[in-house]
């Protein structure tokens, strides 16, 4: 019995170097340790090498008693089953194999995927990225001790999708859900006028007073500002941007 895994410095709680090492999709076996009947030696042994069969010294000859092959699905820690996919109908393959001729139903058998029940705010066929919405912080793979899981961006109400931006999180201008300023979350279609990475401001042409919050249905409201006494028809978009 040979495992990957047993005995390596991070068994307990794989690390990504160790994750990535056992990962495989195809398994090839290369059988490298030849043996010819002793066609090697019949050279050696016989005066008139003409002799020597042919047919026997080049065969090679493998004895293999039993192969078992053990994994699971590639789900990155994100998931604790991976069925089969429902949208390939198995109840129903399996109660009717009888009337598939046999190239038919090795045609239906490579369409049956094992889908992974992703957790943890992630998706994708194998949980191999956050979902919409929750890419506060960068997509991790999961261990036995931490989930890593994804974390929803703080848009105010105002976008259901965002994307993570580094160079954001290492300037420490994203909200999190939490009001604190940590990770890179960026808020993508803005709703209501409103702008911003956490839909916090206010398009041109509208403003969020002070004692309205960016949590608001209607946060933003039009400018109004008078001609006469005004340099330009953009007011700030919140009180934050306001000058003495």
């Amino acid at each position: 019995h040979t495992s990957l895994i047993n005995g390596r410095p991070s068994a307990d709680d794989p690390s990504p170097t160790l994750l990535n090492f056992t990962t495989a999709r195809y398994i090839r076996f290369r059988f490298l340790r030849i043996r010819t009947l002793n066609a090697d030696l019949m050279t050696l042994t016989l005066k008139d090498h003409r002799d020597v069969d042919r047919i026997v010294s080049r065969r090679y000859y493998y004895s293999i008693k039993d192969i078992s092959v053990g994994g699971m699905c590639i789900c990155y820690g994100h998931a604790k089953a991976c069925p089969l996919n429902t949208l390939t109908k198995v109840n129903t393959l399996t109660e009717h194999l009888q009337v598939f001729t046999t190239t038919t139903l090795s045609h239906v058998l490579m369409l049956l995927k094992l889908s992974c029940e992703c957790e943890h705010n992630t998706c994708g066929e194998s949980c191999d990225r956050c979902c919409p919405g929750y890419n506060q912080k960068p997509w991790m793979a999961g261990t036995f001790l931490t989930r890593h899981i994804c974390e929803k961006c703080n848009c105010h109400g105002k976008s259901d999708e965002c994307y993570y931006n580094q160079t954001v999180a290492d300037m420490k201008l994203s909200l999190n859900t939490r009001t604190e300023y940590e990770g890179g979350g960026v808020c993508v279609g803005c709703s209501d006028n409103t702008a911003g990475i956490n839909c916090q401001s206010c398009v041109d042409g509208f403003y969020r007073p002070s004692e309205v919050s960016a949590d608001d249905l209607r946060p933003c409201r039009p400018c109004s500002c008078d001609l006469t006494g005004s340099i330009s028809t953009v007011c700030v978009p919140d009180d934050t941007q306001a000058s003495a």
